[in-house]
């Protein structure tokens, strides 16, 4: 589902998500994912009604749930601006170093006309650190790295428009340059399936 949604197949992921909510998996994980579906499909009610589900589902992850930034962000589009800052600290309080925090909280705040802290809270944004490249090899293994995901990307959209020839051939491009990537593998495996060449 994840991949779905990276790819712009929110009603694929939507499908999936809810098949498997629908058989009695209804874990925080895949909650909080299909609350991220429902956002990025416009049903911001349906997004907040299944994240506040999530928030409220023990979950036994090691790392600290999503579920209350997006569950914050879901709920400011929806313009309930108090109830979203009250998700939108809770998320800061487990996830005190990630930036979006830091935005959902401040633009909430701003939202309130609460301007003071609101700007003294952007104060204490981390700054992203700027990364060095020590080396050529270094540099190289970004680029292609950058350059497999765009051709990636190509393929999905020309796959999109059933131009299946020119997505494998981009699909092959973003191999070629990063072996390693299984979600442009799977891409590939899913367009040949389509296409009948199972082997």
């Amino acid at each position: 589902a994840e991949i779905l949604l990276q790819v712009g197949k929110q009603e694929d992921a939507l499908t999936a998500l809810e098949h498997a909510i629908s058989q009695g998996l209804s874990t925080e994980p895949l909650l909080s994912t299909l609350g991220e579906a429902y956002s990025q499909s416009g049903r911001m009610e349906d997004a907040a009604k299944t994240l506040k589900r999530a928030v409220t589902t023990t979950s036994s992850q090691s790392e600290p749930s999503k579920a209350p930034l997006r569950l914050a962000q879901a709920i400011t589009q929806l313009g309930r601006f108090e109830e979203a800052e009250k998700y939108a600290r809770d998320s800061f309080s487990q996830r005190p170093s990630d930036l979006a925090a830091y935005v959902a909280l401040s633009n909430v705040l701003m939202r309130q006309n609460k301007r003071e802290e609101a700007l003294e809270f952007r104060k204490q944004m981390p700054k992203p650190e700027p990364s060095l490249i020590v080396d050529d090899q270094k540099y190289e293994l970004s680029f292609r790295g950058f350059a497999s995901h765009n051709y990636a990307q190509l393929g999905s959209a020309y796959a999109a428009h059933g131009s299946l020839s020119v997505a494998e051939q981009f699909f092959i491009r973003s191999l070629e340059l990063n072996p390693d990537s299984a979600t442009t593998a799977l891409l590939l495996a899913d367009l040949l399936r389509r296409q009948g060449r199972t082997q």
